[in-house]
């Protein structure tokens, strides 16, 4: 009976911490929400322009950060990027399926060239 009480114990302490995690999870993604309607109604205009829309498409344009020219067939643009270990995804979202540690991508959002950066890596 000791071993039966125990387990049930376990299954309601587990259960209470999954309830914990989630109500964190509920307020931390009500904050993430808020923040962004804050950032929204601080940063963006409620009436768009026609100049405002031709802006942002001359702005979503990729020019190569060191040479300052744009994509081409012959000479495509890349991402610079970084690519490392982690333990920050079981960390996150533990699961059984996930391995110890996982591949992880950083990127500054920089975009070259692979010859530019080449040369620029020389230099």
């Amino acid at each position: 009976n000791s071993s039966a009480s125990a387990s049930d114990a376990d299954r309601s302490s587990a259960a209470a911490r999954r309830k914990q995690q989630a109500a964190r999870q509920k307020a931390m993604m009500q904050r993430m929400a808020a923040r962004q309607q804050a950032y929204q109604a601080q940063h963006l205009s409620v009436a768009e322009s026609n100049d405002d829309e031709q802006a942002m498409s001359q702005e979503s344009e990729l020019n190569c950060s060191i040479c300052r020219e744009p994509a081409s067939a012959e000479r495509p643009l890349c991402m610079l990027s970084h690519a490392c270990w982690s333990k920050s995804l079981n960390q996150i979202a533990p699961h059984p399926e996930f391995a110890e540690s996982t591949l992880a991508m950083h990127s500054c959002g920089h975009p070259v060239h692979a010859s530019c950066f080449e040369t620029h890596c020389q230099t």
